[in-house]
């Protein structure tokens, strides 16, 4: 049994011989036994260096064979083993200082954007990335507010990892942004909400019919198919192996911006590393960018992360790619 992997594990629990309440020295033993004789099974030797009592269990504190050290608890009946231990207040001060810092290097780049009269907004994004998706439900009712007053361009990484859907799906997004680009948005909203091409193109009132020419012009000229089919073509990964097709509509712009996943935020033309995904941030990071503040710059937008992958229900945390 892996048992490094069983000290991430947060809630498992399990059961020890019974016994009464265990001694100080009773419950370092039968730790150490319990640990090296059916967790680590023969391997290198764990060992208890620390025991105290707290909040009604014996805090253990154990070296494993890798020299790592870890909190973790025992039951004084001696039934209950917890591998590792969270202390609910680190853990959420954790998450503030992780987000004032967010907030902190977003305030950076604010402070040295480029400013014009008409910002141009690239998201980055796989469609069926968790992340991509909310950044994108992040990004939209700021984008909506602002309306022609910035230049909103999707765009996708140049590879794909979620398969023949996920080429396809881009194909389509591409098209309606080239040839019904006042439908890309509302199209965007009921995929997310949905995760379904076939509703989200009824929800625009469009057919696949309607963009089958521009999917096929796009495909011809990026090889989108091509790089589909052909193995041979495919991102390699770190053993030489292919791993993932190439999507090339977008590629001169990766290879400016160095995007490595989904998604990127770039606001005209710099990263925005570390962007807050909420609504509010997203206005705010827009329109740091305007030469003169306009008056959709006021409203007051969602301060919640929407939740990753599709659907609007629920939340989310700031973080995480798909790379």
């Amino acid at each position: 049994m892996n048992f490094k992997k069983l000290f991430v594990a947060i809630a498992f629990v399990v059961l020890l011989t019974g016994c009464n309440n265990l001694s100080e020295v009773e419950a370092k033993n039968l730790a150490e036994n319990f640990i090296n004789e059916y967790l680590l099974s023969g391997g290198p030797s764990a060992k208890v260096i620390e025991t105290k009592s707290e909040s009604g269990f014996w805090k253990l504190k154990i070296q494993l064979p890798d020299e790592r050290e870890v909190d973790s608890f025992l039951s004084k009946d001696g039934k209950i083993f917890v591998p590792e231990a969270i202390y609910i207040e680190e853990v959420q001060a954790e998450v503030e200082k992780q987000k004032l810092e967010a907030e902190e290097m977003q305030a950076e780049i604010l402070a040295s954007m480029e400013k014009n009269e008409r910002p141009v907004v690239e998201l980055f994004v796989m469609s069926h990335c968790p992340f991509g998706t909310q950044a994108e439900k992040a990004i939209l009712p700021a984008i909506e507010a602002l309306g022609d007053s910035v230049d909103f361009q999707l765009k996708f990484v140049n590879y794909v990892m979620h398969g023949e859907t996920e080429v396809r799906e881009q194909l389509q997004q591409f098209a309606i942004s080239e040839k019904y680009p006042e439908k890309l948005l509302p199209y965007l909203k009921k995929f997310l909400e949905v995760g379904d091409s076939a509703a989200a193109l009824a929800a625009v009132d469009l057919k696949v019919g309607d963009l089958a020419d521009t999917i096929a012009t796009t495909d011809a000229k990026f090889e989108i198919t091509k790089n589909l089919e052909d193995k041979s073509l495919w991102v390699k990964n770190q053993r030489g192996e292919p791993a993932y097709p190439h999507f090339n509509i977008h590629d001169s712009e990766n290879e400016k911006y160095i995007v490595g996943g989904s998604p990127v935020f770039v606001v005209n033309g710099k990263v925005v590393e570390g962007a807050v995904r909420t609504p509010a941030a997203m206005l705010e990071m827009i329109c740091g960018a305007f030469e003169n503040s306009i008056e959709a710059c006021s409203l007051e937008l969602s301060s919640t992360t929407p939740s990753s992958g599709f659907g609007f229900d629920g939340e989310g945390s700031d973080g995480g790619s798909c790379s």
